[in-house]
């Protein structure tokens, strides 16, 4: 789903709110059988693209009714460049906060899933990006 930033793409400033922008599905393709091959274990989900840091939290009732499980703030805005200039996009969430269970970076989070996160950010991740552009040639 479309946020507040994307407007500015569109020449006459036309509201983008709760329009679809969606990634390349060759790449996102690609990105799947990568982790899938590395045995990553990973969801797909639709994701809601936010244009404010708290004003979604008295919508969250609504931004699941649309079958969002992610909400962030940049992905829609990318996927929106990247299919105007005709570039390949796709995402990979690490989940940072869960707002269903008062988990964020800051509050509710164990050391152990500090260190996992770290892990993954650190570790899988770099080596899903490195697999997959050696696997379609970009690198």
């Amino acid at each position: 789903m479309e946020d507040g930033a994307s407007r500015y793409l569109n020449p006459n400033l036309e509201d983008e709110f709760l329009k679809k922008e969606y990634p390349n599905g060759n790449l996102t393709n690609n990105l799947k059988q990568t982790m899938d091959k590395i045995n990553i274990d990973y969801k797909s989900t639709i994701n809601f693209s936010i244009d404010t840091i708290f004003a979604q939290f008295p919508h969250i009732d609504f931004i699941k009714k649309l079958g969002a499980q992610t909400i962030e703030m940049e992905t829609a805005c990318f996927f929106k460049c990247c299919n105007i200039l005709n570039l390949e996009s796709s995402a990979i969430f690490i989940i940072s906060d869960e707002i269903l269970t008062k988990k964020s970076l800051f509050s509710g989070r164990s050391e152990e899933d500090k260190k996992h996160r770290h892990y993954i950010r650190n570790n899988v991740l770099p080596n899903i990006i490195i697999k997959l552009f050696s696997k379609t040639n970009i690198l």
